[in-house]
């Protein structure tokens, strides 16, 4: 028995419409470093017999947004906003726990830097940072990023051998960076410490 598939009629149950299954997906990013989804159902003007149409949900799924990781933040050149005992100082953070501190003048006029060792933990707040400057030798300290993305060090009243303060206080030395360069500037006299 031969059927005629040009007679004959296929319907969709209104429960399977494409406009039904509509799915939009907005993404907004706050000023906090958050993502938040808003995930938006639409409703087919069909909908099943003695049911009412569904109503517009929006449904907030908040994400976080991807950070720069705080070792990676540090590097660069940083130079103090304001003299330091009438110094200026930069610190320059490089890789694998390098950190030059440029201050004062050689002889023949050019920058000093100092090199050292670093290390920091990102997981107290405010993070810690110690400056190695010799095997034996190390300055417990604390920073932190601040809103515009400058750095704040407790230098003042940091020394070797002496306990890491409890909290950053007014007298915190600010630093902004000058660029992302993880050497010293050209012309600077290199000074290496003994640290390992």
């Amino acid at each position: 028995m031969l059927i005629n598939q040009s007679t004959r009629t296929h319907r969709l149950p209104a429960f399977v419409s494409s406009d039904r299954a509509a799915l939009a997906l907005r993404f907004i990013i706050s000023c906090f470093g958050m993502a938040t989804v808003f995930i938006s159902h639409s409703a087919s003007a069909e909908t099943l017999p003695g049911k009412s149409a569904p109503q517009l949900t929006k449904t907030p799924v908040t994400m976080p947004v991807a950070t720069i990781p705080v070792a990676k933040k540090l590097l660069g050149q940083w130079l103090t906003k304001e003299p330091l005992e009438g110094d200026t100082v930069m610190f320059v953070f490089a890789p694998e726990g390098k950190l030059y501190i440029l201050s004062g003048t050689s002889a023949s006029g050019n920058a000093i830097a100092n090199q050292v060792q670093y290390r920091l933990d990102d997981k107290p707040q405010p993070m810690h940072l110690d400056v190695i400057l010799a095997a034996e030798t190390t300055v417990e300290t604390l920073f932190e990023f601040t809103a515009d993305g400058d750095l704040r060090v407790q230098m003042l009243d940091t020394r070797p051998g002496k306990l890491r303060p409890k909290e950053l206080n007014d007298n915190a030395t600010l630093f902004q960076k000058i660029s992302d360069d993880t050497t010293p500037p050209p012309g600077s006299e290199l000074k290496k410490s003994s640290a390992k």
